[in-house]
Formats: structure tokens, sequence, C-alpha cells
């Protein structure tokens, strides 16, 4: 899990993100992606279901970037339980 500081950009509204892959490579692509976009800003990122349903209620969040093949609970699942925040 790892967490970033968000922080506000001047005249900008700011969306919060967060990334969720199990995979390294891909969530630093993303990131590396994302980076580009003054408005969007990676918030925090999971590699597991478990970390991503806790950050989902720490952080208040704009967007959830979720694989659907995690290693603990199926995206899908995520997805259902995420609906209910």
């Amino acid at each position: 899990m790892r967490k970033i500081n968000v922080s506000a950009r001047k005249g900008v509204e700011v969306k919060k993100i967060l990334i969720v892959d199990d995979h390294p490579l891909i969530r630093n692509g993303l990131r590396n992606l994302i980076s580009y976009e003054p408005d969007l800003e990676i918030a925090c990122e999971s590699s597991t279901g478990e970390q991503t349903l806790k950050l989902v209620e720490e952080y208040e969040l704009d967007l959830v970037i979720l694989d659907i093949s995690l290693p603990d609970i199926n995206g899908f699942e995520i997805l259902s339980r995420l609906r209910n925040f």
C-alpha cells in the first residue's frame, strides 16, 4: 500500500484517484500517465482488495482505477462492496 500526499493546485479542482493493481509495473505506468494531467492526482495505491476497501474508507476519492484480477478479492466483488459506500 502506498499513500501519497494530495495537495491542491492553484485554480484547479484536483480529482483524487486510487490505483488498484497487484502489478507494480502497471501501477507505475498509470501513475506516470496521470502525472501529465494537471487536474488529476494519485491519492493512494493498493495491491490487494482488503487494502483497497480500507483506503476507500480513509480517503475522500473521486475515482478508483480497479484491476479485476487481484490476489485476495475479485475486482467485481470489490466493485460490489464499493457501491455501498
